[in-house]
Formats: C-alpha cells, sequence, structure tokens
C-alpha cells in the first residue's frame, strides 16, 4: 500500500544525444547515345546512430534506485537514385543578304527532360541496456 503510493511520487529525466555517423557511397553510371541522353545511378548510404539516455530516480523512506537505459538505435538508410537526363538542342538558322548587307538571324530551341526515380530502403536495429545501480 505504502510502496504503491510512494511509486507515484516518481522524478523522471530525461537526456537525449545523438552522434551522427554518415558513410557515403556514390556510382555513377553513364550511357550516352545520339540523342545526348545518360543514365546517372546515385548510391547513397549512410548510417545514423541515436544514442538515448534516460535516467530515473524512485524515492522511498531509505532507498533511492537509479535505472539507466540507454538504447542505441542504428539506422542505414540506402537511397537509389536513378536519373535520366535528355538533352536536345535544335538549331534553325536563316541567312540572307539585302543590297550587300550582311543579315544573319539565328534561332535556337533548347529542350530538357529530367526523369528521376528515387527508392529508398531503411534498415533500423535497436540495442538497449538497462543499468541499475
Amino acid at each position: 500500500m505504502i510502496d504503491g503510493i510512494l511509486s507515484q511520487l516518481t522524478e523522471k529525466s530525461y537526456t537525449c544525444k545523438y552522434v551522427y555517423i554518415y558513410m557515403h557511397t556514390y556510382v555513377y553510371t553513364y550511357t550516352h547515345a545520339r540523342a545526348r541522353a545518360y543514365i546517372h545511378v546515385h548510391i547513397h548510404v549512410y548510417t545514423y546512430i541515436h544514442i538515448f539516455i534516460r535516467t530515473y530516480i524512485r524515492k522511498y523512506t531509505q532507498a533511492h534506485k537509479i535505472h539507466i537505459h540507454a538504447c542505441m538505435y542504428l539506422y542505414t538508410h540506402i537511397h537509389i537514385h536513378t536519373c535520366i537526363y535528355m538533352h536536345t538542342c535544335v538549331y534553325m538558322c536563316t541567312c540572307m543578304y539585302i543590297h550587300m548587307l550582311y543579315v544573319y538571324t539565328r534561332v535556337c530551341i533548347y529542350m530538357y527532360v529530367r526523369l528521376c526515380v528515387c527508392v529508398c530502403v531503411c534498415v533500423c536495429v535497436c540495442v538497449c541496456v538497462c543499468v541499475c545501480v
């Protein structure tokens, strides 16, 4: 009865610490064609580590218990970007002479097409360690 009442008087304090570890991996693939099109493949891998420490103290009449929970989350994200770039440029030129005066006219049409597909895969690993004193 008394323990149940005293257990409600629990003081909790939270401490969060973040550790970032990035690992980058780039893979480029180019495929050229007559239409000036190439395929760009980008693989991005990074690791995210989250360390969470939770400490709370239970107050009793004669005893103090400290529980420390340290949880480390390991996130690995793999981003695969496949981008197809198509560059097409069309030139239209017109030249004419008028009374020994040279007139040059140039018209340029630039067309840009981009297609990007992204695939994301997430892997999460959690390791929790509890220390009671």
